[in-house]
Formats: structure tokens, sequence, C-alpha cells
């Protein structure tokens, strides 16, 4: 028997497989293709078939393998034997799971219609085998994956839980099929999708170094380098070293030079950008991120862009002026910035994607300039983002009129989707069918990437887990429909509670379409129903009763109840004496829960739970004296 220990730099690193009863009837991943293969797994209680490797394999085919065989040994209670293909194509007799470039694979006549790029895979079937194959960077582990989840209804919901396969049966049906996702960079900015076991699962990346990643040896993602993720002019001509003795480097706004800076979360003002038309600005940084892809040319992505600064920052001197009359906005110094360093860049580092902001003063883009072919383009959808309404992209106004200009310029679109309250991502947030609207948008848009920024500072965010497995495979396939993947996730994940847990997803989005339809285009600020939280609290009673007696699904439950809890003691304030004491109760349980979760913050402004909770204790001594 073949022990796979041999998985690069990453060391051996098994991920948790457990079994379950069966696959729930809410599947929404089921495989699409015309050709079905039967395939025999286990034969008088042994397994039918082996899993086959190019005697040459790389790191990415041997953990393909390791994972199917650890999935497919749980969910048959068989062993199955891994093979490195000898020379001799006779050696193999039986049917085997062929992973990767095998010979075997190369002789059977497969031929994918499209180009896989670097995640694509293709399932095909010849002389009985099974071959699991695709692109340059994880194809292989892809088909295999794919396998997994849409064929053997696997699921990897949680970290906590890991991969998930249910009784595989003797015989299964296998659909043919080759796929290549949409959306290339595929990345989340969500505590609950920073484990590298989720993200390899299902297939997308953390996109910060400081977050785990893919490594290299199971296939990689692309990432940024922490330095240089977001808001980097400053780390590029820095004010400390430049600014007393060339002011002319920065921007000239009202008359006069101003330091780069940043606003707060909400953002300000005050700060400024670079003179971006200045031919030594250019230079210096030029040089510097030449300098700094000598380390960081690995990841893939490097960041030149603006300082997190919303109001009057770019610089105002006569050819920064003149140049935005030029274009029409103050994208048209920026983009012609950056294409001079793109190109420098692609001389040296041809696979390196430069990216830069549409932000605020940048979002609008330029009339006759176009990005270089190796820049990205990060344009902020804020339409969702506090205090606006949510509403679908389409409705937002100034985001999608500048959407729409940036796809006719071809630029490589990646939208910053912004999918959290950032006041309160203890709040609850009905925005998931709005975001179902908007990743169908984007991929029919063509776009390059997409980040989903939600919270990052820790557990807590309402229904964050179901969000980060939605979102995952709504980005992978966005053909997919939210509703249907909320189903799989509430069927799948909540046992006996399942119904009520999704009775709490309809009401969610019940309450944003009440709010849409009264809105017509309006700017009103989203704002929950007299009755939602009465509603709420039958429903989550009901689950509570539903799982008493399983403490495993009885936490779950009571994990997503924190977000019920807070909207009362956020919302509902006590006029008499019962009033109280039920609130004094709830401020209670709220406070060990979140204890007993380790859910510390409320906002991005670095808001704590504890602080909160002694606020609402203030507030109760006041009433009670």
């Amino acid at each position: 028997m073949l022990i796979l220990k041999s998985a690069g730099s990453c060391g051996y690193h098994g991920m948790k497989v457990s079994k379950v009863s069966a696959c729930k009837s809410e599947n929404a991943l089921m495989p699409a293709g015309n050709d079905i293969f039967r395939l025999v797994l286990k034969e008088r209680g042994q397994a039918a078939l082996k899993i086959l490797l190019p005697d040459n394999a790389d790191t990415i085919e041997m953990k393909a393998a390791e994972l199917l065989k650890e999935a497919l040994e749980v969910g048959t209670g068989c062993r199955y034997m891994v093979e490195f293909e000898k020379p001799v194509m006779a050696q193999v007799l039986s049917p085997v799971f062929s992973i990767g470039a095998t010979r075997l694979y190369r002789a059977s006549g497969i031929f994918p219609k499209s180009d896989l790029g670097e995640e694509g895979y293709v399932i095909g079937e010849a002389g009985g085998n099974l071959f699991l194959a695709g692109g340059k960077k994880r194809g292989a582990v892809s088909a295999v994956i794919a396998l997994l989840e849409e064929d053997l209804c696997g699921r990897y919901y949680t970290e906590e839980d890991g991969l998930c396969i249910p009784e595989i049966p003797d015989i299964i049906n296998i659909s043919l099929r080759e796929y290549v996702p949409e959306i290339t960079l595929r990345t989340m900015f969500q505590s609950e999708s920073f484990h590298r076991d989720y993200q390899l699962f299902n297939r997308i990346g953390a996109s910060r170094e400081k977050f785990e990643f893919v490594p290299g040896c199971w296939g990689g993602s692309t990432n940024f380098p922490e330095k240089y993720f977001i808001h980097t002019f400053q780390n590029l001509l820095s004010n400390e070293e430049y600014f007393d003795s060339h002011p002319e480097y920065f921007a000239l706004i009202d008359g006069k030079r101003r330091k780069q800076g940043h606003g707060d979360i909400l953002g300000g003002v005050g700060g400024g950008q670079l003179c971006l038309t200045n031919p030594e600005v250019r230079k210096i940084v030029t040089r510097k991120v030449l300098e700094e892809l000598e380390i960081y040319h690995p990841y893939g992505l490097f960041d030149i862009s603006e300082n997190d600064v919303v109001e009057n920052s770019f610089c105002q001197c006569d050819n920064c002026r003149r140049m935005k009359e030029k274009e029409g906005a103050d994208s048209g110094a920026l983009i012609d910035f950056i294409n001079e360093i793109a190109q420098k860049v692609s001389e040296v580092y041809p696979d390196v994607r430069i990216s830069t902001l549409a932000y605020v003063e940048s979002a609008k883009p330029p009339k006759h300039i176009r990005p270089h072919k190796n820049v990205i383009i990060r344009l902020a959808n804020r339409s969702g983002l506090y205090p606006y309404p949510i509403v679908y992209a389409q409705e937002s106004g100034e985001f999608y009129s500048h959407f729409k200009d940036w796809v006719e310029t071809g630029a490589r679109l990646f939208i910053w989707e912004y999918a959290a309250n950032y006041l309160s991502w203890l709040f609850p947030r009905p925005n998931l069918m709005v975001l179902d609207n908007d990743i169908n948008l984007y991929a029919e848009s063509n776009i390059y990437g997409l980040f989903l920024q939600s919270s990052h500072y820790g557990p807590g965010e309402n229904q964050g887990r179901l969000r980060a497995w939605v979102y995952s495979k709504k980005m992978w396939d966005p053909s997919s429909k939210i509703g249907d993947l909320i189903r799989d996730f509430n069927s799948g994940y909540y046992g006996e509670a399942a119904d009520y847990m999704q009775a709490y997803s309809n009401l969610l989005d019940r309450e944003w379409h009440h709010f849409h339809k009264a809105n017509e285009g309006k700017k009103n600020i989203f704002e929950f129903s007299d009755d939602f939280i009465d509603e709420a609290e039958r429903i989550f009673r009901k689950a509570f009763d539903s799982v008493a007696d399983n403490p495993d699904l009885f936490s779950k439950v009571e994990f997503e109840y924190v977000n019920v809890l807070f909207y009362r003691l956020q919302t509902v304030k006590p006029r008499d004496r019962r009033e109280l004491q039920e609130y004094t109760a709830d401020l209670s349980l709220f406070s060990r829960l979140t204890e007993k979760y380790h859910i510390e913050s409320i906002a991005e402004n670095k808001i704590q739970v504890a602080d909160r909770i002694e606020e609402w204790k203030e507030e109760l001594r006041k009433n009670l004296n």
C-alpha cells in the first residue's frame, strides 16, 4: 500500500473526513452532463478500483489522490490502493481512477473541448476507467472535488465539521463533464473561510498573506502580499522619506502640497495621493515595485493603489489638471501612471498582475486611456455598504454607471463587494438575494475577479457559516442559485432543525423583499418590520426544541441565535418591569454565549462585544434606579 506522505513542503496533511447518514434531499450541486457512466465502486465488500498516479506525479496530483482515497474509504468502508503508473501500459489490468496526466489519460482519446486553464477540470471515461484531470494549477484537485461534492454528495460546510461524506453505494452514476470557472479570481475576506482545507475544497482564496491560504504544493491560490494588498502608495513612496525634501512628489491640493494619509473607517478627508504625472515619482515607484517583486513575484498579484481618502485627495497641479480635463476623470492620471509601471513589470515578470483601485474619486474610467493587459481594476460596489440601502447593483446609480463604463473599456475587472454591515455585523443582514443578482451580473459581464468582504475579525456575523459556503459555491459556478444553496446548507448542516433554520432564512429574505418593494428606488436605509423579532424568536424556539437531545446541533442553532439576541438588545428597550426582567435575562444569555463561542468583535471600527455589554449594563443600572 502506498502511503501518500510526499506532498512537497506541505508535509502530510490528511483532511478531516467524517461519515453522515445519507445525501440530503436538498442537493443544489447536482452535476450537469448528458453522458452517464455507471461506475462500480466495490464488489463483495472490496474496492473495485485502484487509484492511479503518473509515475512522475507532482504534489498537486498526489494531493488529489490523497483526498479521493480518504473520502472513498470513509464513504465505502473499503481500502483503496494508490499506485504509481509503471512505464509499461499493460500494468493496468483492472479499472482505475486515473489522476492527472497519466499516460493512460493521454492515450484515452479524451480531449477537453475548452482550455482548462489553471483550475478547470474534466471527468471522463474510457475502457472502464474514470479519468480525473484538469488545468495546470488545481485541475486534478478540482476534478476530485467535483466528483466528491457533486456526484457523491460530499460537503465541506465548515472547518469544524470538515468534509462530510454520506454512505456511498456499491454502484453510482457518474456524470461525464468538463468545467472551467467563469470567475478566475475568487476570494473572500471572512473568518469562516480562512482555513486552508476549507479554501481548497470550496475552491476560493483568502487573498491576504496574513491568513492561511492554499499552499503551492496543493495547487496554490493567487494572493496579495500583505504589505501590498491595498492602499499601497505610502508603502511605495513614503511621506517620511520624501515629503520634506521633495514635496513636489505629493498632491497639490487647494494650492498646498499635502502628505499622504487615510480617512477613518467610514472614509475621511485630509490626506492626499501622490502626484501621478511627476516623472520622478514614476521612476521611484517603478524601481521600488521591481525591488519588491524580487521577493513577492510568486504571489502573482501586486497592488499599486491610492490611499483610503474619499474626498479632494488627487493632485491639482497643472499636469494632473490637464490630464483630468482630457480624460474626464482623476482615473486618467492614475491609469496612465499604472500602465507605465505595469509595462516595465511585464518585461521582467510577465505572469504578475498589477492591481489598482477604481475607488471614490477614481471610480469613473478615463475617456481614452485603456488599462494595460496586465492591470487589474478593483472597483468597489458601495451600494450595500451602510448607510446605503440594500439594492441590486443595477439600482445603485453611480456604481452601476461606472461598472458598465469599465466593462466597455475591456479592463480586467475585479469587483470588491461589501457583503456585511460594517457598523454591526452581528445584526441580521438580509442581502443574500441581492448578492445572487449581483454575482450573476458580474459573471455575465466576464469580470476577472470577485472579492467578498465580510466579517474578518472572528466569528459571529449573521449566518456567517452559511454565507461563507454559499458565497464560495456561487463564485465557483454563478449559474447556481443562492436560494438553492441556502436550502442545501440548512438541510445538510442543521439536521432536525433544518426546517426551522430554513424558515429563518426565508424570514430574512421576506424582510428584504418587503423593503425592496416599498423602497422603489428611494434612498431609504433598510429597516426590519415591527414583527420581525417576534417571528424570529418563534422560529428559534422551535429549532431549539427540535434538537434538545443533540448537543452538537443545539450548539449550531445556539450560535446563530446570538444575532437575534443582539438585535433584541440593540433595538428593543424595556418599558416596564416585566420587559426589564426579560432584557436582563437576554443580556445575561448574550454575555454567556458570546464568551462560549469566542465572539469578540461587533464592527470593523474595532467595537468590541465586551464594551457593548458594559454599555447595556450601564443603561440597565440607570433604569433600575
